[in-house]
């Protein structure tokens, strides 16, 4: 009978042990994305612009808290004026590219 009390023991102490390593890991997440929910930070935007409109240049700017301006450059040599809005309440991010060749490039990103 003691056998079986030792094991009912030791189960439960691994099942609390996982509990509180999920529930530790949990927060730990939530916390990070709690610094700032719904928005980018600069180096992020622009690699995925980089990345979305093959940009062989971009440098942005702060222009007012979540918000970004400033140019990019992409692979055939047409320069952009490029203007981000970030929205965090929606978490969305807005922007507009206007080329030296008439080309104008919006659109948006929904957020997780």
């Amino acid at each position: 009978m003691n056998g079986f009390f030792e094991r009912l023991r030791l189960r439960s102490v691994r099942l609390r042990n996982s509990t509180l390593g999920v529930l530790v890991l949990g927060s730990l997440l939530l916390a990070g994305c709690q610094d700032h929910p719904g928005k980018w930070d600069q180096a992020r935007i622009e690699s995925y612009l980089a990345e979305k409109y093959n940009l062989t240049l971009i440098e942005l700017s702060d222009d007012a808290p979540g918000s970004f301006s400033g140019r990019g450059e992409g692979d055939e040599g047409e320069v952009f004026r490029i203007s981000v809005r970030q929205l965090p309440d929606r978490k969305r991010i807005e922007y507009e590219m206007q080329g030296n060749h008439g080309s104008v490039l919006d659109g948006s990103l929904e957020m997780p």
